[in-house]
Parts: C-alpha cells; structure tokens; sequence
C-alpha cells in the first residue's frame, strides 16, 4: 500500500484543513524494471501542481508497506531531498523536505523516488507472481513494469493494462490508473502452470460379495490437461460421465479395504483450450440440486435484480464475508444458508450462491472442487492432516462456446483483485459438479474413518512427457444375428482429447470430449449386411480417426462377421450340394 502525506504552507493567517485532492493535483509515473531474479528497481517520479495561489508543499512523506526496500534516495531539481527513512514492522516512511519549493497557483514541484526491491516478483512453479502495491490516494498514476522475456508471456493480469509492448529482452506493461481505480495489480508471467500430484483413496467394502465401486480422478478440461504417471490398482474401466468426470471403476473383494494410489502431473493453461464444436451442454444444468435452490422465493427475488454473470459475482462478492476461523471445521451449507448468514462463509457457499442464483437467471453453470494455491497464511490448513479443498463456479459462454472459471472467494479475500474477468494458473481441478451439486465426491473424501492426509499436491521440476497416444479400435467377436460391436480402447495414462470417428463413404460418426486413460468403450458403426460381408474385401473395415485437435488418421480393422458368414455360407453351400448329390442318387437307384 502507498499513501501520500503532505506538510502544507499556508500564506493565511489563521490555520484552516486542506484537503490535498482539492489543493493539489497529483501525478504519479512509476517505473517498476524487474531482473532475472525478481527483484526490482523503482523510479518513482511525482508532480505537485498548486490549485490556488496560497498552498504549497514543503514537506512530503511516502508509506510504502511490507516491502524490503533499500538504496533509498530522492532528489528534485536542485539535489537530494531526503530526510530520513523510518522502519517499522509493516512499512518503510520516506521524509522528503524540497530544496526551493513551488509557490504560486499552477506551479508545480517535481521530485523522485528510487528505491530497489529484493523479491518484488516471486516464483511459483513455473509461474512468476507480481503484486504491485496498492496505492489508496485518489491521484492520476502512470506505471510502467518491465519484466524479462524469460518470465514467459503474460498470463493473468488482474487489471487489463493500457498498453502492451515488447523489446529485444523484456515485456512492458503500461497501466493509467484514474482517481476511481483503487485497484491492485496482480500479475503473472508464464505459458502454463504445472502441478505433481498424489492421490489416496481408501476403499472398504463390509460386505460378504465382492463389489464394484467407482472414483473420481481428476480429468482434462478446456483448462487443464493431466498426464498419470500410476493408477494402481489398475482399474476395470474408467468412464466420461455428463459433466466430464473421468470415473475409475474398481473390484473391492469381500470384507477388505484397498488403498487405490493415483499419481500424475496436471498442466493448467493460462485460458481455456477450444472445445469441438460438436460439443453440446449437458442437461439439467439450469435445474436446482441439494445445495442450489433455484426455486425459492428469496432466490428469485435476488436473481430479478440480477441480469448477467458479472452481475451475479459482484453480488457475491459483495454480500459475503470469508470467515477464516472456520476453515478447519467446515461444512458445506449451501445458498439459503449463505444468505441468512453471510459473515460465517466459506469458498463452498461462494460459490454454491453464484451457481444457485445463475441457474435461477438460466446461465447453465457447475462447481468445481480442486486444489487452489494461495500463499496467504489465513487460508492454509492448519492440521497437517487436513486434505482442505477449494471451490469455484463455472458459467457457459455460449459466444465463447466454452466454460468459463471465476473465483468470487479470491474476489472477496484478495480485497480488490478481479478474479471474474480472469482466473490465474493455481486453480487444478479435482472433480465437477454439474448433474449433482454433491457428486462424485472429490478427493480427499475417501479415508475410511482415518485421520491420514490423502492429498499431496506441489509445483513441478519438469514436465513429464509420455509422448502421444493412440486409441486402439477392434470389433468385438459377436454371435451369429448379433450388432456388430466396435470396441475403442486407450491403454495409455493420459486422455485422448476432442476425439471423433467416421466411417468412409457413410454418414456416420461418432465424437466424445476425451477418452480417459486406460477406458474402453463400445460403439454401434453401420456393418455390411450378410450378403455384402462375404464377399471379396469384406474381411477389413475402415475408419477415419481426429483426435487432439489436429491428429488424424486411418485405421484399417478386421471385421469377423466377414469369416464367420463366409463359413456359414459355405457350409450351407457344401449342405445344399450334399443334398443334391443324395438326391441325384436316389433317383438314379429308382431307376
């Protein structure tokens, strides 16, 4: 935080309460040049243009807060201005006295600042984090912050600068803030996040048959795309459901409990991958669910003042208060009781109020639950047991076509950061929630009564690269007069995304969002018919293949109806010769 304080010299007689904004204009150029290791050197220049004939400046003081400053000076026309530097706890107190101090209306006294921040710019992963101070004085202010181009390109900037630029070795970023824009500046460099993360789910079955249960694992999204390293014990079969969970099935035999490990590696984008086109909204994504009700009367009421999601988050935001000390003994509430109690709410009400009230406005919209770094202390776990999770809606832009993530809690205990107009790359998505405001249950959930910590999530040292996959199609071996079956498989531990199959010189196709790793699915392609199976070129069939945005090819499968009805037919064509010759014999014996 900046603020400016004046020491005034009125040529009246009798003291009198200045209001600097009304006795001064203020302008402010900030030069924020920033090394390869982060830390950053300022110039900061400011002009003080006298309103009225009898006011001036002689004296001028700067609070800078929890900055680690140091080569501190400050020097206007005739030299060095600087009285002294103050420390405390929580910011550094520059005193300035000028030299010849401007007197007289439209005057105006200019001087500099320059100070050296260690760490302005911090790591994290692959990502580097500014945080530009947040500056509370109603003044015009120019900042320019230069960064090296081996930062990465700019990925979030919660305030859209002016203007953005490029030299042989640095990004620079031009923001004017006018007097209403007490905004903070939060802004990262990098072309992606990448998390390493292990996961423990705890099975038991009581029963005295075996069953089978399944789990979510977290999937690739428009935003994210996860690449498994282990699933052990490798699953039965792992499934896409309507909202795009990638759920493991698993055999739990009777009366024990297995451990099912899952490790891998999630890379986050710094905006939303293109879905296909042929991608179509799931239903019931309007509807109202356990935690979101849309139906009630105090809803509606609240959504008819409402009329777009911006205006649904600024609600949210508004209306809500992050209650730190319940973080380790949360529950989920949901909307109504967010409402009736708006000061004891946590990320789940956030966002299950957004849901609620957008699906009450008809925006088709879900909660995801996952993991969020934050490196602010008030919302980190406190049990080193504790598997906490955060939640964020989504909302569909249709012009978009795509699912769009805001953060209305980061909205709220950032004090100021836009989380609605982007969301940066520390958001990992474990589990979605579209059908059901309460299922799959996310990670985390699956301790069986354990007091164990199941989820370990940290920023990666490298990208691990399994290369690309292949899916695997084959017909199933079916009984005579049966539907030819096409199996498709992905052995692989990663998805196979924007997948889409054809059959040549026919109409049809079929198309999914991803096949999860090591899934298998079923599908019904037109086949010959019996006539058009036996004959020459019958025994391989050929289907067209798109996958990961621009990988095609053409695969060529046998098809076993084609072997199976030409031994059929030539057993009813020896039976029928056979016949004949008995026939012919018979009648020649007669004869």
């Amino acid at each position: 935080m900046i603020t400016l304080i004046l020491a005034l010299f009125f040529s009246l007689t009798f003291p009198q309460k200045v209001n600097a904004m009304d006795e001064f204009k203020i302008i402010e150029n900030i030069d924020y040049s920033i090394d390869l290791q982060g830390n950053a050197q300022v110039n900061h220049n400011i002009e003080l243009t006298n309103k009225i004939s009898g006011v001036y400046a002689k004296e001028y003081i700067i609070h800078l807060n929890k900055l680690d400053l140091s080569r501190i000076s400050a020097t206007d026309q005739e030299g060095d201005i600087l009285q002294k530097v103050e420390n405390t706890t929580d910011k550094t107190n520059i005193y300035v006295k000028f030299n010849s101090p401007a007197i007289g209306k439209d005057k105006t006294q200019s001087f500099t600042l320059r100070y050296f921040i260690t760490s302005f710019a911090t790591q994290k992963g692959k990502l580097w984090e500014v945080s530009i101070p947040e500056f509370q004085n109603q003044n015009l202010i120019n900042l320019n912050l230069s960064v090296p181009q081996d930062f990465g390109n700019l990925s979030f900037s919660s305030v859209n600068p002016t203007i953005q630029s490029q030299d042989h070795q640095n990004t620079i970023l031009n923001y004017k803030l006018q007097t209403d824009s007490n905004r903070k500046i939060l802004v990262a460099f990098g072309n992606s996040q990448i998390f390493d993360f292990s996961l423990t789910y705890v099975l038991n079955n009581p029963d005295s048959h075996d069953i089978q249960t399944e789990i979510a694992i977290p999937p690739d999204t428009s935003n994210q795309k996860i690449t498994y390293t282990k699933i052990e014990p490798k699953p039965l079969n792992i499934k896409l459901d309507p909202d795009g969970n990638w759920m493991a099935k698993f055999l739990i035999p009777s009366k024990q409990v297995i451990e099912v490990k899952v490790n891998g590696q999630a890379k986050i984008f710094p905006s939303p991958l293109p879905l296909p086109k042929s991608y179509s909204l799931p239903s019931n994504l309007t509807q109202a669910s356990k935690y979101w009700p849309t139906q009630d009367t105090s809803i509606q009421q609240i959504a008819d003042q409402l009329d777009t999601p911006k205006s649904i988050y600024n609600y949210v935001v508004s209306t809500l208060s992050y209650d730190y000390n319940q973080i380790n003994t949360a529950y989920r509430k949901g909307a109504l009781a967010a409402l009736s109690n708006p000061e004891n709410s946590l990320c789940t009400e956030f966002t299950d109020l957004f849901v609620t009230l957008a699906r009450a406005k008809n925006i088709p919209s879900r909660e995801i639950e996952g993991f969020a770094y934050t490196n602010n202390p008030k919302i980190k776990p406190l049990n080193p047991n504790a598997d906490i999770l955060h939640a964020w809606p989504q909302y569909w832009d249709e012009t978009q076509h795509n699912w769009i993530s805001i953060d209305p809690t980061w909205g709220k205990t950032t004090n100021g950061i836009d989380y609605f107009k982007d969301l940066d790359l520390n958001h990992f998505a474990f589990v979605i929630h579209g059908q059901k405001s309460d299922y799959p249950p996310p990670p985390g959930s699956y301790r069986n009564g354990q007091n164990i910590k199941t989820i370990h999530v940290d920023f990666a040292d490298k990208e691990t690269d399994q290369g690309q996959s292949t899916p695997k199609i084959e017909f199933a071996k079916t009984k005579f007069g049966k539907p030819s079956i096409l199996i498709i498989k992905n052995n692989s531990l990663q998805g196979i995304n924007n997948f889409q199959i054809s059959q040549p010189n026919t109409d049809w196709q079929y198309s999914q969002i991803n096949l999860p790793p090591l899934s298998t699915i079923e599908v019904n392609p037109p086949t010959p018919n019996f006539i058009q199976s036996i004959l020459p070129g019958s025994q391989n069939i050929k289907f067209n293949l798109i996958y990961n945005q621009n990988d095609q090819i053409q695969i060529t499968t046998k098809y076993p109806p084609h072997y199976l009805n030409l031994a059929i037919t030539a057993a009813i064509l020896i039976a029928c010769l056979s016949l004949g010759g008995i026939i012919i014999t018979t009648r020649k014996n007669h004869d």
